[in-house]
């Protein structure tokens, strides 16, 4: 029985990291611990208990138990990322936090470890530099992954009993891989579900190789047999090839099995290949990966993605909500890498117009906002515009959520996707909401609510002049409430006035206007949000170059500011990021492989306008937008 007395918790104004669970005292920056349930939305509840059950998980991983060397990082930051889900979902069932874990951590890591510039969970550490960009998506969020794909092969019960053990033997002491490994096999009875196996045989090959596998599935034809092949998930001009293997644990659901009874097969894809049996030959479709329960992308046949599309159209209850979100998530990866065409994507994406859970526009929304960001440079951007707009229109006019607020929680994130999507795609009756909504509060005639703080902020910055600017400014100067601090510095960036934009940049660099550790969150929130900002944002971090590696050279925090350019399309883009990085003597502190990471995107979106810009196109014009 280990007994560990929890340590108190304080907020602190000027905190650079977001938490540090020291084991005294855990530390918080002020909008990761303080909610107000008058003022803070429910994403900011979301973020805490997150937060909170993330730092405490570290008293057991990280603290009772330690990591051998920085090598095996992930065993504190993916454990604690892990458990932070099952730790919130038990303290505040109410937030259904474990419904979106795969959102929130596989759908996140997938993208980055596609890259070729991606890293191995488990690497070796050889300087600091490498210590520092180690506290990366691929340690907390890839870590987490495997552990969530281990727990659902497992079961709870068997995982459990395995990390009990894992941690009642390395109390006190430093643990390796190898030693979790060794504890939840001793969990796992004789017999297992793959035989002779090991967790360790399964789990070593996603720790220690990076990227991940694509799964492309093929049915038969006439037959109830679905073979399956993987191979590693490449990029564009990378070639699909057998390559190295991963132990994938596979699931099927098909249109043969009711929604919610599980899945029809399930099995281990153990080398290239495999097979599985659908319910019946006659079934119209078939989807791999039941909600999304794998690290792995799925691909079909052109056959497939219609049948799942058609379906998607004809009766979204089909699906599952956790289904409907990976099919959105892998189709738009595919297309981003390209393995997928856009007009299948498109095709697919265009049944959102029936969907009213907030899971499968969670996960299309970056999407929606990405692809429009691909697309500003060439002639399908207005057009892509209208489409996107078409989306969510009828939606929006079906779903009401200011009369009362809706007391079921998905409902209540669907309501504010919902509002938040609408405004985002300039729809006209959205941004006249928001502008009425605002006036009347200014004139103390209602309270906007907490919710929609942020939709409604952003869209009377982005549509409104200086004064409107310089109201919300004055507010972020004086409130004393952490998450409305934080919606307003992001609101605040979404103006279009350029010398607004100029002015909130020198701001970002003036610690008495805003603090140092919310430098980064401005630059971010400009330049990948705000076309109009993009330019400013580049010349700024030139110019302020030695300013940031000397403020943030040391940590992560230096890579969210290389990541502001992976908004850039183009070949001259991609030369002047590299001409002044690559400058003899100049300083990159912990963000070399960051910038790796960005040359590679900005290469990748270029080649990807090159293959499916035109192809866009056609596809809208034949839609009339």
């Amino acid at each position: 029985m280990i007994n560990i007395i929890l340590p108190d918790l304080i907020g602190i104004p000027d905190f650079s990291a977001g938490a540090m669970e020291n084991w005294g005292l855990i530390t918080f920056r002020e909008s990761m611990m303080l909610y107000d349930p008058v003022e803070s939305p429910l994403n900011q509840m979301d973020q805490i208990a997150i937060t909170v059950a993330h730092e405490i998980a570290h008293q057991w991983f990280g603290n009772l138990v330690t990591m051998s060397w920085w090598d095996q990082l992930w065993l504190n930051e993916g454990f604690a990322t892990f458990m932070s889900y099952l730790g919130a979902e038990a303290a505040q069932p109410q937030l259904s936090l474990w419904q979106r874990i795969s959102i929130d951590t596989v759908q996140v890591a997938l993208p980055l470890d596609a890259l070729s510039n991606t890293h191995a969970i488990v690497l070796d550490v050889e300087d600091t530099s490498d210590i520092a960009s180690r506290f990366d998506t691929i340690s907390y969020y890839k870590g987490a992954s495997i552990l969530l794909m281990v727990y659902r092969f497992l079961g709870p019960s068997v995982f459990r009993a395995g990390v009990s053990t894992y941690l009642n033997k390395h109390q006190y002491g430093t643990a390796t891989t190898e030693d979790l490994w060794s504890a939840l096999d001793a969990a796992w009875p004789p017999g297992n579900v793959h035989g002779a196996k090991t967790v360790k045989d399964i789990a070593d090959s996603w720790i220690l190789q990076p990227g991940f596998p694509k799964v492309q599935a093929f049915q038969r034809p006439n037959a109830r047999q679905v073979d399956i092949i993987q191979s590693k998930m490449v990029s564009m001009s990378h070639l699909d090839g057998y390559g190295p293997t991963w132990m994938v644990p596979i699931s099927m659901v098909d249109s043969g099995g009711s929604v919610g009874a599980g899945t029809v097969a399930s099995g281990w894809l153990d080398g290239q290949t495999t097979g599985l049996n659908l319910s019946s030959a006659e079934v119209k479709w078939f989807k791999l990966n039941a909600n999304q329960s794998s690290f792995y992308r799925t691909n079909y046949e052109k056959a497939n993605w219609d049948a799942l599309t058609t379906a998607l159209k004809a009766n979204i209850s089909s699906f599952s909500p956790e289904d409907r979100a990976n099919l959105l998530d892998d189709a738009f990866s595919l297309s981003r890498a390209g393995k997928l065409s856009m007009t299948t994507v498109l095709n697919l994406a265009s049944y959102l117009t029936r969907e009213t859970h907030y899971l499968p526009w969670h996960s299309a929304l970056p999407y929606l906002h990405g692809t429009e960001n691909l697309l500003f440079n060439t002639e399908a951007f207005m057009s892509y515009r209208r489409w996107r707009r078409s989306l969510i229109e009828p939606v929006f006019k079906t779903t009401d959520c200011f009369h009362a607020i809706p007391s079921d929680i998905s409902k209540r994130r669907f309501c504010i996707n919902t509002f938040d999507e609408a405004c985002n795609a300039d729809l006209p009756e959205c941004i006249a909401k928001a502008q009425k909504m605002f006036e009347d509060a200014e004139k103390n005639i209602t309270r906007i609510p907490p919710d929609f703080h942020d939709a409604i902020y952003r869209t009377v910055v982005k549509h409104g002049d200086e004064v409107v600017w310089d109201r919300l400014w004055h507010r972020y100067q004086t409130t004393q409430v952490a998450s409305e601090k934080h919606i307003l510095l992001l609101s605040l960036s979404a103006t279009e006035n350029m010398w607004l934009i100029e002015r909130y940049l020198r701001y970002a660099f003036n610690p008495e206007m805003i603090r140092p550790t919310d430098t980064v969150t401005v630059l971010m929130s400009l330049s990948l949000n705000n076309y109009a900002a993009r330019e400013s944002v580049w010349r700024t971090i030139r110019r302020q170059w030695d300013v940031i590696v000397e403020r943030y050279g040391s940590d992560s925090t230096i890579s969210g500011v290389i990541r502001c350019l992976d908004w850039m399309t183009s070949e001259a883009d991609l030369e002047e990021v590299r001409t002044f990085f690559r400058q003899p003597g100049r300083k990159l502190g912990a963000g070399a492989l960051a910038l790796n990471q960005t040359l590679e995107t900005i290469d990748l979106r270029r080649q990807f306008l090159k293959l499916y810009s035109n192809q866009t196109g056609i596809w809208l014009a034949s839609q009339n937008h």
